[in-house]
C-alpha cells in the first residue's frame, strides 16, 4: 500500500521529509549543502538546490504537511510557487514550530491528517 501522506521537517540545516501512515514511518533526510563560489551569493544558490531537492522528493505524495520554522516556511514556499506549483498545490498544512524530534513530527503529523479525515463528508 503506496504512503500518500507526508511531512516535512524544514529548517536552515536539512530537512526529513516523513512520509506516515497508521503503522509505518519512512524518513528520507535531506541535508542542506553550502558551497561557496566567487561570483555568485552561494546562500541563495545552494537554498534553491535545496529546496529543489526537497520538491524532487515530495513528487508524487497527495498530501504533504510542512513543519518548522516561520522564515523557512516563507522562503521554501515562495520557491514552490515559482518554481513547482504541482508540489505547492498537494500542500494541506503550514505549521510553524521552532524546534521538534523526529517523533514530535510523526504524531503531529498524524493527529492533522486524522482531525482532517474526520470532517471529511462521507457518503453512504
Amino acid at each position: 500500500m503506496p504512503i500518500t501522506r507526508a511531512a516535512v521537517w524544514l529548517d536552515h540545516h536539512d530537512a526529513h521529509v516523513l512520509q506516515v501512515n497508521a503503522t509505518q514511518t519512512l524518513d528520507h533526510q535531506i541535508p542542506q549543502r553550502i558551497h561557496f563560489t566567487r561570483h555568485h551569493d552561494s546562500q541563495v544558490r545552494s537554498a534553491h538546490a535545496f529546496f529543489g531537492e526537497i520538491a524532487m522528493a515530495l513528487a508524487g505524495i497527495a498530501k504533504i504537511l510542512v513543519v518548522g520554522p516561520l522564515l523557512e516556511h516563507a522562503a521554501f514556499r515562495t520557491y514552490l510557487e515559482k518554481y513547482h506549483p504541482s508540489v505547492c498545490a498537494q500542500i494541506v498544512g503550514w505549521q510553524t514550530q521552532e524546534h521538534s524530534t523526529e517523533h514530535e513530527v510523526i504524531r503531529l503529523t498524524r493527529e492533522h491528517f486524522n482531525k482532517a479525515a474526520a470532517a471529511e463528508p462521507r457518503f453512504a
